[in-house]
């Protein structure tokens, strides 16, 4: 799939079959360059949003994806530099492979919503004020056992990942990578003692941050 840039066809039509994603519509970026990170940070933030607007099945987004499985080409204002197009391509791509949004995103949980007792643990980006009250976070204290008030670690079934802090500021990349070695720390402890640590999706997957299912 294409990712072509809107300003390259200033005084033209875009192709029949290339649909914009940029601000203003669903699937636009809300993570602004300077404010919130260089380049590479803001796609980071935005590949993190995405998946955990998939992950909860934000009807909004899952009817944005949807509209775009006919698309040959995504629009965007940044190609050819790093776009979050790229995240949104990466996404269709590996949902068509899986056979579509059901089969890739199902969970092992019951009717009501809890886990099946082989071990998986859910695991959302948090808070250091452990306010779970959106997104995945909420998933977590609805169902799987996220305390209020407590950012980080192990929770009943869920691990809370912090990549904000108290004050719902994003976390510096080099305090969030130390979260991510310390939760990875874990599995591996887990795994040397003679346990699994499966992450639901296969190798080479784009990477489900917002929520995820491990087995520990």
């Amino acid at each position: 799939m294409d990712i072509l840039n809107r300003h390259h066809f200033q005084g033209r039509t875009l192709p029949a079959a290339s649909v914009y994603v940029g601000r203003g519509t669903p699937l636009g970026n809300p993570f602004v360059l300077g404010e919130h990170g260089d380049g590479d940070a803001v796609i980071a933030l935005y590949q993190t949003w995405l998946h955990e607007r998939i992950a909860t099945q934000d009807p909004i987004i899952l009817a944005a994806l949807g509209r775009l499985r006919s698309a040959e080409a995504l629009v965007c204002s940044c190609a050819p530099a790093r776009c979050h197009a790229e995240c949104i391509r990466d996404v269709l791509e590996y949902i068509k492979a899986q056979g579509g949004l059901r089969s890739l995103y199902a969970c092992p949980t019951h009717e009501d919503g809890t886990l099946s007792l082989n071990g998986e643990i859910f695991v959302f980006g948090s808070n250091l004020a452990g306010r779970h009250g959106a997104g995945a976070a909420r998933v977590a204290r609805e169902r799987f056992g996220a305390i209020p008030g407590r950012g980080i670690g192990r929770m009943g079934q869920s691990y809370a990942l912090p990549t904000k802090d108290a004050d719902l500021n994003v976390l510096p990349l080099e305090v969030i990578e130390e979260h991510i070695r310390s939760f990875v720390e874990q599995i591996c402890r887990a795994s040397c003692a003679s346990t699994r640590s499966v992450m639901r999706q296969s190798s080479g997957s784009p990477s489900l941050r917002g929520s995820s299912w491990f087995s520990i």
